[in-house]
């Protein structure tokens, strides 16, 4: 099924969060059912945050589109995990990677 009134797939991009915070933001990956990244998001993890939070975008002109998200009340467990997947959409899976470097 389409995303876009004009049929096209989803522009996608996907931002990170430490509890409301914004750690930061992806790229967008044009028209696609399948986007990938491999991105540098270097923050400071407070040791207060309650949550990670991770929500995947529809671009719009618009207003953009929430295709996904997750949260994680178990930021150290989550971070040392080092990946997370899940239905983006219906019959799909995303899988999201990262390395958590101690500073």
């Amino acid at each position: 099924s389409a995303w876009d009134p004009a049929g096209d797939p989803p522009d996608v991009y996907v931002r990170f969060y430490a509890d409301d915070a914004l750690l930061c933001t992806s790229s967008v990956v044009n028209d696609t059912y399948a986007p990938s990244w491999s991105f540098s998001c270097p923050v400071l993890m407070p040791a207060s945050v309650q949550k990670l939070r991770i929500f995947v975008f529809d671009l719009d002109a618009m207003a953009d589109d929430t295709i996904d998200g997750v949260s994680y009340s178990d930021v150290v467990g989550t971070l040392r995990q080092g990946a997370a997947s899940g239905p983006l959409y219906p019959g799909s899976t995303t899988t999201l990677a990262w390395t958590a470097k101690p500073l």
